[in-house]
């Protein structure tokens, strides 16, 4: 006896729609993609108890004609292509022809539509077969009107969840379109309350006009880049906003939001300067792509898609975001326009000068007597005396200041080495409009600029000093005199270092496996001498990335090691070193994403105590 057999027709339409529609939102989907497609440039949904009991779409797109509403519910009938080479040159969102058929084996189908010059008609379908096909009141464009989802399957309906939940999914697929479509107007009614309403904009204000909400209406930043077969638009939320999920980091692909892990690793890896391990960007990339170079055709809701060269795209994509924050970092910086720094120096050394006495490094007050002010007034040689005798080595020297001197004879020493001028009466440290006020919590350096007050993390800058010194450096290979061995214990962490060995030679580390999750360490760059056992726990934690941000990572974690950490407490001279080095190289994050600094302006400290 035949086990094999012909399913029912029915069955098969049923199963087909269970793929394609699993809910309200994929209703939403199509029904907007084919009103997209339509070229309509007015699009207005109505949404019921999350669409589970009517989703409403209207559209002033270029219609359906009484022949075409005859069959545009039947499986597998479509205008978008004719033959099998159209795949390779799609453009329209739908091509499948699945869409409709499955919404009317789903829920009760109503379409209303003309064309131009026609007259209108509408049709009505239930559970796959036609009821009526009418004449009806004319209408500019398209209505469809879907309601009772799964009222015949009742155990998909049972799987919905409530109302709210479906309402914020379908939300969620109607922002998706709207900013993938600035050309387009488009309105959300949800249960007869007006919520979005979107018009014809650009892309720029399109996205700040639906997610603007998210970064508390600050600007997105924007990258555009163009290769070959590819257009690349970023938009990229300030620093400050991170999330603690991926969820706003979305990804547009000729107009369609899909899923893309690499895409997505590609645009962390692009913040990781900024933003720390266990944070992530809020970041939306627009790509236009050569429909001949991708296949969205494997995916029934078209989530997916295949990439002619992914590699060589994760790689620009990282690139650009990391070159635009390192564009940013190099501009001169806002916070600090006002600040005028006159460098009187000699042997090139770098050192502001305060302008007062309140220099204290515990950051308490001290006042100075009569007799130590006529010391400081007392005219001295017309030379600036080089407080800092040799620029700062970060290898050998120790901020760390075990006996502090007295504080009174810090003040006479920096300002005895200090002179006016023969052509100016005023002393340098009358000029400065920045005042170093000490260290706070042993933790924070504490500036003053005008009517504003810097609180600098004293780690977080001179970490990111040692990273831009390491990266900055000329490096050569240093072999081992005896390598070391070391075991990776965990299975994934293994095959991610083999994975990498080749890369690692690129930056002079030179790893080999001698047998089973045990590797030895036998070369590294010099510049990273003294710290093998570093590199070790490096290799040995390194959790997937892009390969580009191996040595980025690798000279962030010395860098941490090297720095100075809190509950140090610093000298006079190391703090104005790294004062200099924040303004010079216009600092704002450590290596690994944190602030180095916040800031509070004197308008902001006297609100907070009602004086404004």
């Amino acid at each position: 006896m035949n086990k094999i057999k012909f399913l029912d027709k029915s069955l098969v339409q049923k199963i087909a729609a269970g793929e394609a529609i699993d809910r309200p939102c994929s209703i939403l989907r199509e029904l907007l993609d084919n009103a997209i497609d339509s070229e309509a440039d007015k699009i207005e949904v109505f949404l019921e108890e999350g669409g589970i009991r009517r989703i409403l779409i209207t559209d002033n797109g270029s219609g359906i004609s009484k022949e075409d509403l005859k069959i545009c519910y039947l499986p597998h009938t479509t205008s978008k292509i004719n033959e099998a080479k159209d795949l390779e040159t799609i453009q329209t969102l739908g091509f499948r022809g699945e869409a409709l058929s499955s919404i009317s084996i789903c829920a009760n189908l109503i379409i209303t539509s003309s064309t131009t010059g026609e007259d209108s008609y509408q049709i009505e379908v239930e559970n796959g077969i036609e009821k009526y096909l009418k004449k009806q009141s004319a209408i500019n464009g398209t209505i469809v009107d879907v309601t009772n989802l799964f009222h015949n399957f009742p155990a998909r309906k049972r799987f919905l969840k409530k109302d709210s939940v479906e309402t914020k999914m379908c939300l969620k697929v109607f922002e998706e379109k709207a900013v993938t479509h600035p050309n387009i107007n488009f309105k959300l009614s949800i249960n007869n309350e007006l919520r979005k309403v979107y018009f014809k904009e650009s892309l720029k204000d399109r996205v700040q006009s639906v997610y603007g909400e998210i970064i508390e209406n600050n600007k997105f930043g924007k990258i555009e880049a163009e290769y070959e077969n590819v257009k690349m638009k970023i938009f990229l939320s300030p620093p400050n906003f991170s999330r603690k999920d991926r969820r706003n980091i979305k990804i547009f692909i000729n107009r369609r939001p899909v899923e893309e892990r690499n895409l997505t690793e590609a645009i962390i890896d692009g913040h990781s300067r900024i933003l720390t391990s266990r944070n992530f960007p809020i970041c939306y990339l627009f790509l236009e792509i050569d429909p001949r170079h991708i296949d969205f055709n494997i995916h029934p809701q078209k989530k997916e898609v295949r990439f002619f060269d992914l590699p060589f795209l994760s790689k620009q994509i990282s690139n650009n975001i990391n070159e635009f924050f390192d564009r940013e970092q190099n501009e001169i910086l806002q916070d600090y326009h006002n600040i005028i720094i006159k460098r009187q120096l000699t042997n090139d050394a770098h050192l502001l000068y305060p302008k007062d006495a309140n220099l204290k490094s515990d950051f308490q007050a001290y006042e100075i007597t009569q007799n130590e002010a006529s010391m400081l007034n007392k005219p001295q040689n017309n030379k600036i005396t080089n407080i800092i005798e040799d620029k700062v080595k970060f290898e050998n020297y120790n901020p760390i200041q075990k006996d502090k001197p007295s504080f009174k004879k810090q003040i006479q020493k920096i300002f005895l080495e200090t002179s006016t001028t023969p052509n100016d009466s005023q002393t340098p440290i009358e000029k400065h409009k920045l005042r170093y006020m000490g260290q706070l919590f042993s933790e924070f350096l504490v500036v003053e600029n005008d009517n504003e007050v810097y609180f600098i993390d004293q780690h977080a800058l001179h970490e990111k000093i040692i990273y831009q010194s390491l990266i900055n450096s000329k490096k050569t290979i240093q072999k081992l005199l005896v390598p070391i061995e070391f075991k990776v214990e965990c299975e994934d962490i293994d095959k991610i270092l083999v994975s990498e060995l080749k890369e690692y030679k690129k930056i002079d580390i030179i790893v080999t496996k001698t047998k089973e999750q045990t590797y030895q360490l036998e070369s590294i760059p010099n510049i990273c001498n003294k710290y093998e056992n570093v590199i070790i726990q490096f290799l040995k934690t390194r959790k997937s990335k892009t390969i580009d941000s191996l040595e980025a990572d690798l000279y962030a974690t010395i860098a941490c090691r090297q720095a100075i950490k809190r509950n140090d407490i610093i000298g006079f001279e190391f703090s104005q070193f790294l004062i200099n080095e924040f303004i010079n190289l216009k600092l704002k994050y450590c290596p690994h994403g944190r602030k180095i600094y916040h800031k509070i302006s004197k308008f902001e400290l006297e609100k907070s105590v009602n004086r404004k």
